[in-house]
């Protein structure tokens, strides 16, 4: 086969080449951590149990100073290797070198994540290493890393780092999202607020990096939380409700995606050098301990509950019904975006007053915009509508967008609210797909 570099062993172009290499190497392995030199065996080959999954049908890829890096490069993809007998999915960070596919001894380094960049290689490795048999998706996802990659690290241009522009696209898009996710390192916090004698109910709050999606669990104790999935909001927070059944501790847990262990190796053979990383997760947890009500001896009846001369409770006006639609399209590509289509109406005879609508941000899409002043509260796009006059209605577009490794169907809910109104919901379901693969036609004489 030709692997993404061209093919077997490729000589440096010369000392100023190597210099770049190593300038390279040292400016993302800086760490206090020595190198560990390792046994890296080469597993790509076409017919093997773990076949290298690229593309070869772009005609030509650019360094950061405009010249044609073709050769060497021939291809984008993944490289499969192991390291100590241990197998990884690698992207190569080394546009000037060839690979060898053989058996080689190599540095392998972990990479401080204290950088965007690093964060950011880290994010692209992460969500477009593919394993499997190969298929057009899977080919296209690990080229577009792939390139995404050489950029990040400086390796090919940022702007049209190939001659394929709708593939440049991508890149951009994955590269963009991959700094967005890296802006700040992922976190995660959790209180479960103490509650008050004889109440059943508790506010938890997670903290972390905008966009994160949490796992919640009961992990200890006897209790139901409102949600067991939640979005961490544009300001670091989202909330939950914690339901005890009855006295006594109850323990929460938490869990999201951290930015994962990045790893680069340099071959001390010439052969090309590769990043590769694994995944990890922040954990969380806090208690809270729920107690029976305290009363007071001779009293009797409940509390609070205002009451007419006549014995009989004072009363409120009673809630509007509005009526809330959704629509979106019923299927969509990652990293493409997606317009909701939300529309509320006031079809009673009173005013509505201090309309909000709130719209939960699904797990795996990030908010883009929306037509009107939105802001992220709590997992979810909140729009403040004032008031509602008899007859009116009101409609607002927000746009999302899901990340490149979302698969399958996402429902997204509407709901609105207000000072005098009931909670009404909508909800839209999209199944989303990765972006087609562009396959370019053989030529035939």
């Amino acid at each position: 086969m030709t692997h993404h570099m061209g093919g077997r062993p490729l000589l440096l172009r010369g000392v100023l080449a190597l210099i770049v290499l190593l300038a390279g190497i040292l400016a993302l392995q800086a760490s206090p951590a020595a190198a560990v030199v390792q046994t890296q065996t080469y597993t790509g080959q076409d017919d093997g149990p773990t076949p290298d999954i690229y593309r070869s049908d772009i005609d030509d890829f650019f360094y950061p100073d405009g010249s044609d890096a073709s050769p060497p490069v021939g291809q984008a993809g993944t490289i499969n290797l192991t390291f100590n007998g241990t197998p990884v999915v690698a992207f190569c960070v080394d546009a000037r070198t060839g690979l060898n596919t053989g058996t080689v001894q190599a540095d392998v380094v972990e990479v401080p994540l204290d950088t965007v960049q690093a964060r950011a290689i880290a994010y692209v490795v992460l969500n477009s290493a593919v394993t499997g048999p190969p298929t057009a998706a899977k080919r296209n996802q690990a080229a577009v890393g792939q390139v995404a990659t050489w950029v990040l690290d400086g390796d090919l241009r940022e702007d049209g780092p190939s001659s394929d522009a709708a593939f440049n696209a991508e890149v951009a898009a994955l590269v963009a999202a991959a700094r967005a996710a890296a802006a700040t390192p992922a976190s995660l916090g959790l209180t479960v607020a103490a509650p008050a004698a004889g109440a059943t109910s508790s506010t938890v709050t997670v903290t972390g990096r905008p966009g994160a999606v949490v796992t919640l669990t009961v992990t200890a104790g006897s209790g139901t939380l409102s949600a067991g999935q939640v979005t961490i909001g544009a300001d670091g927070t989202a909330t939950a409700t914690l339901t005890a059944a009855g006295p006594g501790q109850v323990t929460v847990g938490a869990g999201t995606a951290g930015d994962g262990r990045l790893y680069r190796t340099a071959p001390l053979d010439r052969s090309q050098a590769t990043v590769h990383a694994v995944p990890t997760v922040l954990t969380a947890s806090a208690a809270a301990t729920f107690t029976g009500a305290t009363t007071t001896p001779g009293t009797s009846g409940t509390p609070g509950t205002p009451t007419t001369p006549g014995g009989g409770t004072t009363g409120a006006p009673a809630k509007l019904n509005l009526t809330i639609t959704k629509s979106a399209p019923a299927r969509a590509q990652v990293l493409r975006l997606v317009r909701y289509r939300i529309t509320v109406k006031n079809t009673t005879k009173r005013t509505a007053t201090a309309v909000v609508i709130r719209d939960r941000v699904p797990g795996g899409l990030a908010f883009v915009r929306a037509s009107r002043t939105a802001s992220i509260r709590n997992g979810a796009v909140v729009v403040r509508l004032g008031n509602l006059a008899p007859g009116a209605s009101r409609t607002i577009n927000v746009w999302m967008r899901a990340t490149s490794n979302v698969r399958g169907a996402r429902v997204n809910v509407a709901t609105v609210s207000g000072a005098n109104v009931r909670n009404r919901s909508a909800r839209a379901r999209t199944t989303f797909r990765p972006l087609a693969a562009r396959v370019q036609p053989a030529v035939t004489g």
